[in-house]
């Protein structure tokens, strides 16, 4: 929650890492404005505890200030074992792009409801849609949807690729999800900076965690101003990935895309 910044951003001893909701909602927004024809109706649901809601008030904000029109902007009981009344509300708004923000479960049953009612946007898109269950849960029913994500195992980053050769070695049987390497991320860049330091010193280890330049899995690290008071954010920057025949792939930015989004996503009778 963005009330962790509000309290402790401005501390010159507390340094950020993952991103802060207004990250992943700007994402949302410049992803958007990136498709050519650009998707003008899009319909908002979210999950309807702190992590739904406050991602709805930052996305909903962003997208009317560039002239989106959200035609649908209501949240849902996570959990809920029927999406079909929601997602026949916003069937009918006739939206060109459907954004949910929800967990892995919710986002499953999602899906698989919206293929029953024959629910066709141009685009599916919501959060970290990359878990470990969503292939095997939704197999076909799951590809073309797009994600808002911080990493993931194929992206061709260099320091990602050596990473993935490490992490193979010594774990042939896993796919890692984000919170792995920036775990690790979080712990090496720590120790960079004592060595620079020289020193377990507070005041010393501040000063050289300030002049972090670091080469990690997830792309360089630097610590920067936020955009809510924040004195050390790393990653303000996050990816979209799609779903394509059964695998992920980066699609936004172009910097670091490994396929085109697919665009518009394919009617569910025409798969």
């Amino acid at each position: 929650s963005t009330k962790v910044e509000h309290e402790f951003g401005p501390k010159r001893w507390f340094f950020h890492y993952h991103p802060w909701d207004y990250h992943r909602q700007s994402t949302v927004r410049d992803f958007l404005l990136s498709i050519s024809p650009r998707p003008k109706a899009v319909a908002v649901a979210y999950e309807d505890g702190i992590y739904g809601t406050t991602s709805r008030d930052y996305v909903v904000k962003y997208l009317k200030e560039k002239g989106f029109n959200v035609v649908f902007d209501e949240r849902f009981k996570s959990g809920s074992s029927d999406f079909t009344p929601m997602l026949t509300k916003i069937k009918r708004t006739n939206p060109e792009v459907f954004y949910w923000v929800a967990y892995a479960g919710d986002t499953t049953l999602i899906m698989k409801q919206a293929k029953e009612l024959d629910f066709n946007p141009k685009l599916f898109l919501s959060v970290a849609i990359n878990f470990p269950q969503y292939k095997p849960s939704l197999g076909a029913t799951g590809d073309y949807v797009a994600g808002v994500d911080v990493w993931i195992p194929g992206m061709k980053l260099p320091e990602t690729v050596k990473w993935m050769e490490k992490f193979k070695k010594a774990y042939p049987d896993r796919t890692p999800e984000y919170w792995v390497p920036l775990a690790y991320t979080n712990l090496m860049t720590v120790v960079d900076a004592v060595k620079r330091a020289g020193s377990t010193d507070k005041e010393k280890l501040i000063a050289a965690m300030e002049k972090t330049d670091y080469n990690s899995p997830l792309g360089k690290i630097t610590f920067k101003k936020s955009e809510e008071g924040g004195l050390h954010q790393a990653i303000d920057e996050q990816i979209v990935t799609q779903w394509q025949a059964g695998v992920s792939h980066v699609v936004y930015p172009a910097s670091k895309a490994t396929s085109k989004l697919i665009y518009p996503t394919p009617n569910w009778k025409n798969r």
